[in-house]
């Protein structure tokens, strides 16, 4: 248990972004009462998630605003033309999707294209004052599952709580930009064991909104779109907020129209741009029997705003029934549908559509399950007893030379007379291993290649490939190095040090030492995939 007075946590969405935190007396009595920040939007309406949306200064170093207050912040610049030098990021996060060993110089784009390193958004919006040593980092799926684990069964009929040990579940965390799925299963007192590792894609609600914009595409034209965001951000903003509330209310039985204000600089835009009205544009598309035009307000059939949510949800559900097929998930008895999406009507309804057999467990405040889990796991990490591994991991190594060599070809040199190989990955744990968090794995010897060497220098790598042969190979990361200081040479080559890889909460740790001089050395990682 953690003896921290205060734990706080932050989830940093790609759509909606949002904080909370529970002091540890509350923790103990009540551990799902947790307190979260309520944001003010647009027309003063409340909210307990604000839009990931970072507002940067011309210096392209110091943070101006961020959600509700940077959308309007940057709406006003743009209206009085003033916005060209400054960055303003929504969504960013998506440009950092499926992407691993990002080199420190890695560039996004804000809203105009301009490129800003991707470390320096990062840094304003999460660590500015915050000192690292006080951070951990805490897997979504995780910290769903530990909240939902806590609700009691008397204020959810189909609460987490209810499954006996022994369950296996799924948690669908179906976000704004990514969907990840993980299978879980519930150990005796509670303690939860990955069965599944994380697998999913990018078919979170961003690409029913992206759907919706190729749809406006189709009926203004060619360019027009690109020029309406880049004349008239403040009325853009204003369409997708206003998209935002329709997207939630839809459900899979509306048969009424949909009808959505649309401003009047797009209207504009499109007679700018290709020399028609928005009303004769319409009449040249498939849609012309499905909506109309009525001063500045579009009206839509119902099945053209359903019709946005098809990849999404096609790309979803066949996930899901892959995943069932397999052997080790046959006998999972529920789906846990968490994150900002999985508050859509029309997602709930296929989903318990398409899998009948399962129970659809859904919390109440499901856009804030992973949000309060992390402040539950905060306070107790060690609810998370077994993980299995996204990646590899291991050291850099140099071997003998032989005959007998099978990996690919490397770089070699001489040493004590001998052609050894650089470049080795010596594996100490496998991509899809599972590992026991908190305890250290297998030991493994190293020794010195020189008879006077005074030190070993451990360079830590990963990769998802499961059985890498070099460090050098395509999609290899070094995450770091730990140097172990060996000055008594009596022993030349013969000299043993060991070094083992153990999970903590989200951390990967590494200690290297000496047993014979009983030193040692050890490195904390923050990366877990």
């Amino acid at each position: 248990m953690s003896c921290h007075i205060l734990v706080a946590a932050i989830d940093f969405g790609t759509t909606f972004s949002s904080w909370g935190f529970s002091f540890k007396h509350e923790f103990d009595l009540e551990p799902t009462k947790i307190t979260a920040k309520q944001w003010t939007g647009l027309q003063s309406a409340v909210s307990l998630k604000g839009p990931t949306t970072i507002l940067i200064k011309p210096d392209g170093e110091t943070i101006d605003s961020f959600g509700f207050d940077a959308e309007t912040r940057y709406a006003e610049l743009a209206e009085d033309r003033e916005h060209k030098d400054w960055y303003f990021f929504k969504r960013f996060k998506m440009q950092l999707f499926n992407k691993i060993g990002l080199s420190r110089n890695f560039t996004i784009e804000d809203a105009t294209g301009k490129p800003l390193q991707a470390k320096t958004v990062d840094s304003v919006c999460l660590y500015a004052g915050l000192k690292t040593e006080n951070v951990t980092i805490a897997l979504e799926p995780e910290s769903a599952s530990l909240y939902c684990q806590h609700i009691p069964a008397t204020k959810s009929h189909n609460s987490l709580g209810k499954l006996p040990a022994g369950s296996k579940y799924l948690i669908l965390d179906v976000g704004g930009g990514t969907v990840d799925v993980t299978a879980h299963q519930i150990m005796p007192d509670g303690i939860l064991k990955e069965i599944k590792q994380a697998t999913g894609g990018d078919w979170g609600g961003t690409k029913v909104d992206q759907a919706f914009e190729n749809f406006l595409s189709e009926i203004t034209g060619e360019g027009v779109m690109d020029s309406f965001k880049n004349k008239a951000m403040e009325d853009y903003l204003d369409l997708m907020r206003c998209f935002e509330v329709k997207k939630r209310e839809i459900k899979a039985t509306s048969e009424r129209q949909v009808s959505l204000k649309i401003p009047v600089a797009l209207i504009d835009q499109t007679k700018e741009h290709t020399g028609i009205t928005v009303r004769e544009k319409i009449q040249k598309t498939k849609y012309k029997d499905q909506l109309d035009l009525a001063g500045d307000k579009i009206r839509l059939d119902a099945d053209i705003m359903k019709g946005f949510f098809t990849e999404s949800l096609e790309n979803i559900v066949n996930h899901l029934e892959d995943l069932f097929r397999l052997p080790q998930l046959k006998e999972c008895q529920a789906i846990l549908m968490v994150g900002g999406y999985s508050e859509s009507s029309i997602l709930q309804e296929r989903i318990r559509a398409c899998f009948r057999e399962k129970n659809v467990i859904i919390p109440a405040d499901a856009g804030l399950a992973v949000l309060k889990g992390a402040v539950i796991f905060g306070h107790n990490p060690s609810l998370i007893a077994e993980r299995i591994c996204r990646f590899t991991y291991g050291t850099a190594i140099t071997h003998k030379k032989k005959s007998t060599c099978t990996h690919r070809k490397t770089t070699t040199f001489i040493a004590e007379e001998e052609e050894r190989c650089m470049n080795i990955f010596d594996a100490h744990v496998s991509a899809g291993d599972i590992v026991k968090v908190g305890e250290w794995q297998e030991e493994k010897l190293y020794t010195p290649i020189h008879k006077t060497q005074t030190s070993l220098l451990f360079s830590i790598y990963c990769t998802k490939d499961r059985s890498p042969e070099l460090v050098t190979d395509s999609g290899c990361v070094k995450l770091g190095e730990v140097r172990l200081l060996m000055p008594d040479t009596t022993g030349g080559v013969d000299r043993e040090a060991f070094a083992s890889f153990r999970f903590g909460g989200t951390e990967l740790e590494v200690k290297v030492n000496d047993k014979s001089a009983g030193t040692e050395r050890k490195i904390s990682l923050s990366f877990l995939g």
